[in-house]
């Protein structure tokens, strides 16, 4: 099985293990019968292999048209349920839990663009504006922008890929603001983790990942 480095979500099924085998041999041994058919033997237990790998793989894919069974199944996996959602917000929440979970936890530019990246796409279609400095720690600021504030549903699965996403030993804050004015909401009560300043999604330092 080979993954393109081109395209890198892309996998190629080799169907030949036992033809690249034997062409893999010496040519003195290419020409011994039996040695021919010990290697086929082998190498059918490495097509074996890569079928059923392949197979497991492809049916573990995740796309915009996997039934609703199975992406019940996966938001299981990755630590969530469906409650209320539609078919496609379920989707997008599974996508989201994977990439919580997958994301690197050390502190530094790669992994910072790809956790604001993530989040962005989490709040979506809101916009987000994202700020990353360093004032005796590590912070990064993410302001959501939203007219009407954002709904409760929305922003709670937000909240919580921030605080499941979130580096270590960075201080990450997430507020929603009017995206018409550019004013921060005041909604008291949105919080992760009860009431806030009514416009904290979610405020929270990782000291380690567990």
């Amino acid at each position: 099985m080979i993954s393109n480095t081109d395209q890198p979500h892309l996998l190629v099924l080799e169907t030949e293990h036992d033809e690249l085998a034997v062409d893999s041999l010496l040519q003195f041994h290419r020409n011994q019968p039996r040695i021919q058919a010990f290697v086929r033997a082998v190498a059918a237990g490495v097509q074996c292999l890569e079928d059923q790998t392949f197979e497991i793989v492809t049916s573990s894919l995740i796309t915009e048209g996997t039934p609703l069974n199975l992406l019940e199944k996966w938001a299981a996996i990755v630590g969530g349920q469906r409650g209320a959602l539609t078919k496609a917000e379920l989707y997008r929440f599974v996508c989201h839990r994977i990439g919580a979970n997958t994301i690197g936890t050390v502190l530094n530019p790669a992994t910072v663009d790809e956790y604001i990246g993530l989040l962005v796409d989490a709040f979506a279609p809101s916009s987000v504006l994202a700020l990353f400095f360093v004032n005796g720690v590590s912070v990064i600021e993410v302001f959501v922008g939203s007219t009407p504030s954002l709904p409760e549903a929305l922003a709670q699965r937000g909240a919580t890929i921030a605080r499941d996403a979130a580096l270590i030993g960075a201080l990450v804050v997430v507020q929603e603001y009017d995206a018409d004015n550019g004013l921060l909401f005041d909604t008291p009560g949105r919080g992760l983790d009860g009431p806030t300043l009514g416009t904290t999604l979610y405020d929270g330092f990782r000291s380690d990942r567990s």
